[in-house]
């Protein structure tokens, strides 16, 4: 999610990107345990720029765990998420060019398999 979906040059814009390790699928129950080691990647439009020490993380509150950013991509690392439960990290970026700002973020890596994200 984003703050801002019609952000001008010179704008910050706050993403939000929420991981729920589901208990229920369409109603029905599913067999699940605790995800552990996640990796969420969330590759960065080349007309962003990311705000240094913006990072929130709500699996570590008032601190920036597991997250680690290079200049194409947001990586955030979440030792455990119980099922049931959903974790949001945010970040803040400054749009710097015109132009469609696309934003994806996966599940990149995890010990267990996860059945809606291609991995890696």
């Amino acid at each position: 999610m984003v703050s801002n979906g019609t952000p001008r040059v010179g704008d910050f814009v706050t993403y939000s990107i929420t991981v729920t390790n589901r208990e229920f699928e369409q109603g029905t129950r599913i067999p699940t345990a605790s995800a552990t080691n996640v990796v969420i990647k969330d590759y960065i439009s080349e007309r962003l720029w990311f705000q240094e020490g913006s990072a929130t993380d709500s699996s570590v509150p008032g601190q920036p765990g597991g997250i680690t950013f290079d200049e194409h991509a947001f990586t955030w690392t979440v030792n455990e998420i119980r099922p049931g439960k959903s974790l949001t990290v945010s970040f803040e970026a400054r749009v710097d060019d015109d132009g469609e700002i696309r934003n994806c973020a996966e599940i990149w890596d995890a010990d267990q398999g996860d059945r809606d994200s291609r991995t890696g």
